[in-house]
């Protein structure tokens, strides 16, 4: 990936990359996520996800599912880390919480959710990392 590339879409928006194999799980963090001012990449695999950062994206933030259909979403959070080292990752399960935290002790940049999830909590734990969207602001003439 270039150093010069910058995280922030064509748009200005803070860019994410989400990483969830259930299709109507992403569709609904993805479409939140839009209309809070991100501009998001979805994933559906570690092969999607690796072929987006392959592609030469930055990213601000990765949110990541544990549970994917072909491999662990923690063993792709360390490729990413080894990759994108100062870009923030949520990891997202439904398993224990505990057993991740173990898996990252002593790594910064890591927050865990654990499924099911609010959007509320999701922007918690976007914005402990100083990653906030930018949503559209419509003005009308009244």
């Amino acid at each position: 990936m270039s150093s010069t590339s910058s995280p922030l879409s064509l748009s200005g928006k803070p860019r994410l990359l989400v990483v969830e194999d259930e299709a109507l799980v992403r569709i609904v963090v993805v479409e939140e996520l839009e209309l809070l001012g991100f501009a998001v990449v979805e994933a559906d695999s570690v092969r999607a996800a690796l072929a987006a950062l392959d592609g030469g994206q930055a990213f601000n933030a990765a949110i990541v599912d544990v549970g994917l259909p072909d491999g662990r979403g923690d063993d792709l959070a360390l490729k990413l880390r080894a990759r994108l080292p100062s870009v923030p990752i949520v990891m997202c399960s439904g398993y224990d919480e505990d057993v991740l935290r173990k898996r990252f002790v002593g790594e910064t940049g890591m927050a865990f959710l654990r499924k099911p999830y609010f959007t509320e909590d999701l922007i918690r734990a976007l914005g402990q990392f100083g990653v906030a969207g930018q949503p559209d602001v419509v003005s009308a003439a009244l």
